[in-house]
């Protein structure tokens, strides 16, 4: 048994259990795909004709299944708006979206091998009660699919089954059924638990002190305006041990940032760095976009705190904290301009800035990057932002 079996439950029942399940979701996938395959080529034969439809089908299918994927995660991002969550990222296949005031940043991302095809991050309200708003969330996938499988079925009927459009939308039906009863199978994977596994996890009653649960808080609070010296002391305390460390360092770093402790941010680097030294190496790459952004932080504390030696304040950025973090980029550069005495370069790079953390959606990140640009222009003696 493994430290999460309960006592007296044989390793084999779950065993047999979990193959059970794998084999009932294998089988709804290999039905519904044949079955859309079928009506894509169906589709196929009134697009062209001869030994092309069936490269027009080898077209039509990846965009079928693009279509449902969205779906099923377009369901999901409009659950948890309706539930008043705040939706920061989508990410459809090689199609990534985040969340912006003013629309969304969009890329496509070639997708890693074994990667997850799709999810949506959201986050709750924290003042609302959060196992709903999770619930919801979880749910709107599975039922979208669903919901289009009906709609589906029911143009097919319309059209007339043994016609090719008829055809094509019972392809499209059986196969949206087959995703959306697929994620309510309630199975582990290594890419994490399938949506009905999780429906049954939040349907149970949860830790309040879970990681998950205090940084769902933290992060919806942030959201909202609450800067991260403001935010609740007894709750940032559950992250400093264990997993949470690297998140405790972030919020403890932007409330110094947020006070003009520059001396205390910068000392916080040598403690950083001997906690990164003792993760294993698939450990530390989990983590390398929040080690890349802290270490990238640090080095801008450590100037702002008279360091000379601070490294280049962007040598650790990469292209996925450009995307997903684009005002650090500008900032950088604007506060070594600031300390050359280049007031045009820093005023361009601030500029820059302020358009880009303007449009973020998390409230307490635009107050903190207001401060900080506002504590750049005072080393430029420049009048300070409104």
């Amino acid at each position: 048994m493994t430290a999460v079996d309960p006592p007296g439950t044989p390793r084999t029942a779950r065993s047999w259990l979990d193959t059970l399940l794998k084999g009932v979701r294998g089988v709804l996938m290999i039905v519904g795909s044949l079955t859309m395959l079928a009506g894509c080529l169906a589709l196929a034969h009134v697009v062209t004709s001869s030994l092309a439809p069936f490269l027009a089908m080898l077209l039509i299918f990846p965009l079928a299944a693009f279509a449902t994927l969205a779906i099923h995660e377009g369901g999901h991002a409009l659950a948890a708006r309706a539930m008043g969550m705040t939706v920061c990222r989508v990410h459809m296949g090689p199609l990534q979206l985040l969340a912006r005031r003013r629309g969304w940043r969009i890329r496509w991302k070639r997708l890693r091998p074994g990667g997850n095809a799709g999810s949506v991050i959201a986050v709750p309200n924290p003042y609302a009660a959060v196992r709903r708003q999770y619930l919801a969330l979880i749910a709107g996938g599975p039922l979208a699919n669903l919901l289009a499988a009906a709609g589906c079925g029911l143009l097919a009927w319309h059209l007339g089954l043994g016609s090719s459009s008829g055809a094509f939308c019972t392809g499209a039906a059986a196969f949206n059924l087959a995703v959306g009863l697929c994620n309510l199978v309630p199975l582990q994977s290594a890419l994490g638990g399938s949506d009905g596994l999780k429906l049954l996890k939040h349907a149970r009653r949860r830790d309040p002190d879970a990681l998950s649960e205090v940084l769902a808080e933290l992060n919806g609070l942030s959201l909202r305006g609450v800067t991260a010296d403001k935010l609740p002391e007894h709750r940032l305390a559950l992250l400093a041990d264990g997993e949470g460390w690297f998140f405790y360092i972030w919020f403890t770093l932007k409330a110094m940032q947020i006070r003009g402790e520059w001396a205390h941010a910068a000392a916080l680097q040598p403690v950083f760095e001997a906690q990164v030294a003792t993760l294993p190496g698939p450990v530390a790459e989990s983590w390398h976009s929040l080690i890349a952004l802290l270490r990238c932080e640090l080095a801008f504390s450590r100037v702002m705190a008279g360091d000379d030696e601070a490294d280049p304040l962007d040598a650790a950025l990469t292209a996925d904290l450009d995307w997903s973090v684009p005002a650090l980029r500008p900032r950088c550069p604007a506060l070594m301009a600031a300390r050359r005495g280049d007031h045009r370069a820093a005023l361009a790079a601030l500029a820059r800035a302020e358009a880009l953390a303007e449009n973020d959606v998390d409230a307490a990140t635009r107050q903190c990057e207001r401060g900080l640009r506002q504590t750049i222009r005072q080393r430029l003696q420049m009048p300070m932002e409104a």
